[in-house]
């Protein structure tokens, strides 16, 4: 099973019966007859129709271990919250719906008080957020490496040491770096400097 048919079975645990009926689909006989018959290799997502949604919405809701999912109450998504905290070590962890969100809620995190965040000016978070982060939680991004993937260590500490020393001092809360970059035709940043850019924002920390 691949990650996308992985997360949207996962996060279909509460979905009504009433999807299904309204699709013309009733009882555990209903034909998938025309259905699930694309590939796309041109987005992200599932590419679901209406049609398709409701049959996968009602298999899940219709499956012998089924739970109804309540938000801190328990459910699929608590159990899969739970086996991805264990998976990575990690004390716990969090769904969300889309990349777009898990990016902004991390950064906004990592920021804390310091609100300018460094990106890259070709990054997804830059460019595909509407002004998310902006508008929701007072970042104020700074786009470096205009045109380019890379981010290099010298633009960073530029802006750096620019924010520093401003009649009005303000701290960078957040480096982020993207790799690869889909906007450079999916080009990684060069992890050499990668490995210096951390270790710099280890000591200006």
């Amino acid at each position: 099973m691949d990650r996308r048919h992985f997360m949207a079975a996962s996060g279909l645990a509460a979905a009504s019966p009433m999807l299904a009926k309204a699709a013309g689909i009733s009882g555990n006989a209903a034909s998938a007859d025309g259905l699930f018959k694309r590939i796309d290799f041109t987005t992200d997502g599932l590419g679901l129709n209406p049609a398709e949604y409701a049959h996968l919405l009602h298999d899940v809701a219709t499956s012998a271990n089924f739970k109804s999912d309540y938000y801190s109450n328990g459910g699929h998504v608590e159990e899969m919250e739970r086996k991805f905290a264990q998976l990575l070590g990690k004390e716990a962890a969090m769904f969300v719906p889309t990349g777009t969100l898990a990016n902004h809620l991390a950064i906004r995190k990592l920021a804390g008080s310091d609100r300018r965040v460094l990106v890259q000016a070709e990054s997804h978070l830059y460019n595909d957020s509407g002004d998310g982060a902006e508008t929701l939680s007072g970042l104020n991004l700074i786009p470096l490496a205009l045109g380019k993937a890379n981010v290099e260590l010298a633009e960073i500490k530029s802006w750096v040491e620019r924010s520093a020393g401003g009649r009005v001092p303000t701290k960078v809360g957040v480096i982020s770096i993207e790799s690869p970059v889909r906007r450079k035709n999916h080009e990684h940043v060069d992890f050499a400097e990668l490995e210096r850019i951390s270790q710099y924002a280890c000591v200006f920390q």
